[in-house]
């Protein structure tokens, strides 16, 4: 019986094969999960459409300049527009058919850049993340979604009528955990 004998070149073609495998459990993990992130952002913003719809037949929107998503005890698109004045406003669709729209303007309470900088003056080296109007128990508010100078990810809620805290979550980040 002849067995074949080691060599380099055998040894070259073990890793070359083992590099082509590698490469292509690498391409098709990436492939996999960049349809399940696409999927789930297009599941996302399948309902913005509708809720501008609606924001414009149901609130004094005539123009829509942005829409967000606020997550709370009921989800809500936030219909940013304006209104025939031009006046900037909020139209709160909720995504439950039970629950009522909800419309504000933005002279009604703090603006974006003003909660923003309200906030930067409490946490000037913090590193914001993300500003969205929100809706709590029948209260306006902004959430604003931040990294601290601990690492901690902050969830934060400031009342939209004064800006006042209304409620705050930290979280741990897994470089806290390794400290």
């Amino acid at each position: 019986m002849k067995r074949q004998q080691y060599s380099l070149s055998t040894r070259r073609k073990v890793f070359i094969w083992i590099s082509i495998g590698t490469l292509l459990l690498l391409l098709f993990a990436f492939i996999y999960f960049f349809t399940v992130y696409q999927t789930a952002m297009d599941t996302k913003q399948e309902t913005f459409a509708s809720s501008e719809t609606r924001a414009i037949q149901q609130t004094p929107l005539v123009k829509v300049t942005d829409t967000k998503r606020f997550n709370g005890e009921a989800a809500y698109d936030i219909v940013y527009g304006q209104t025939k004045e031009n006046e900037p406003g909020y139209a709160f669709i909720p995504l439950q058919d039970d629950i009522e729209i909800i419309f504000t303007l933005e002279e009604e309470g703090l603006s974006e850049n003003e909660m923003v900088s309200k906030w930067k003056a409490d946490c000037a080296d913090c590193d914001l993340m993300s500003v969205v109007p929100g809706i709590d128990k029948g209260r306006l508010l902004w959430e604003i979604i931040y990294k601290n100078n601990q690492g901690r990810i902050v969830y934060e809620y400031y009342l939209y009528s004064n800006g006042n805290l209304y409620e705050q979550f930290k979280f741990k980040t897994e470089e806290e955990e390794l400290k």
